[in-house]
């Protein structure tokens, strides 16, 4: 939120911003895959469904095992103190 010359950054749930300012945002979600040994083996972005949720899809990506994805949510490109969540991910073998 901007006043005057100052700025103030306010968090607040992408599902409760109308889809025409979501749109005007620009939200994006940058993530990287990490394996066990914090080898990055999978990086990218992903841009949010029509529900504001943001998926990504690993299916033939990764090969079974466990990895940690690094997220991060960016408005208009801007990344100043960003919040980066560290999610656990288990791929599982394909019967």
């Amino acid at each position: 939120m901007k006043f005057q010359r100052s700025y103030e950054i306010i968090r607040e749930p992408l599902q409760s911003v109308s889809p025409d300012v979501r749109q005007r945002a620009a939200p994006q979600c940058r993530y990287m895959v990490l394996d066990s040994e914090g080898n990055v083996v999978l990086a990218g972005t992903a841009t949010p469904s029509e529900n504001a949720t943001f998926q990504m899809v690993f299916a033939g990506k990764l090969a079974a095992g466990s990895y940690t994805m690094l997220a991060q949510i960016t408005v208009n490109g801007n990344a100043m103190n960003a919040d980066i969540q560290r999610i656990p991910v288990h791929v599982a073998p394909v019967p």
